[in-house]
C-alpha cells in the first residue's frame, strides 16, 4: 500500500490546518507516532481509528476515506415534530382534571396560599390555572405520542 492515498493526503492536510504535530494526533487518538506516521504515508489505513480521527478533525469518515468531497455530513433535514391533536374527549379530561386541581386551590379551603403566608389573588390564580392547563395539555399530548402504536399515529 505504498504511496499517498486520499486518506493519507487528507489526514496530512487536516492535521497541518489545525496546527497539530504527528505526535499530537497520535496521542489524541491513542496510537504511537510511528503508527500515525504510517497512516499519513499511506502504508497503513486507520480502520480502527477512523471514527476517532473523523471526530478529532470534525469531518465525516466518508470524507477521510475519499468517498465524498464534502468534509462534514450534512445535517439530515427533519420535519418539525408534530404534537398529536387532542380530541373532544381529551379536552374534557383536561378540563375535568384542571377543575379538580383548581377546586383544591379554592380560597375557602385555606389551600390557596403561596409563599407560605399570603392568600392567592385572582391574577395569580389565573396564571396558575393557565400554567396547569398547559401542563396537562402537554402531558396528554406526550402520553398520546408515547402510548399510541405507530401504525395509528397521524402521519
Amino acid at each position: 500500500m505504498n504511496g499517498m492515498s486520499i486518506t493519507s493526503e487528507r489526514l496530512q492536510k487536516l492535521r497541518k490546518a489545525r496546527g497539530y504535530s504527528q505526535q499530537d494526533v497520535a496521542k489524541l487518538i491513542g496510537v504511537g507516532r510511528t503508527t500515525y506516521l504510517k497512516y499519513e504515508s499511506g502504508d497503513n489505513r486507520p480502520t480502527r481509528k477512523l471514527n476517532e480521527l473523523a471526530r478529532l478533525f470534525n469531518v465525516s469518515a466518508d470524507y477521510l476515506l475519499g468517498l465524498t468531497d464534502t468534509p462534514a455530513d450534512p445535517a439530515p433535514a427533519q420535519p418539525p415534530a408534530r404534537k398529536p391533536e387532542l380530541n373532544a374527549r381529551d379536552e374534557r379530561d383536561i378540563q375535568k382534571k384542571l377543575q379538580s386541581i383548581l377546586d383544591d386551590l379554592d380560597p375557602d379551603t385555606g389551600l390557596a396560599f403561596y409563599n407560605g403566608q399570603e392568600p392567592m389573588d385572582n391574577e395569580t390564580r389565573d396564571l396558575i390555572r393557565s400554567s396547569i392547563e398547559n401542563s396537562l395539555r402537554t402531558a396528554k399530548q406526550l402520553a398520546k405520542t408515547k402510548y399510541t402504536p405507530k401504525k395509528y399515529r397521524n402521519k
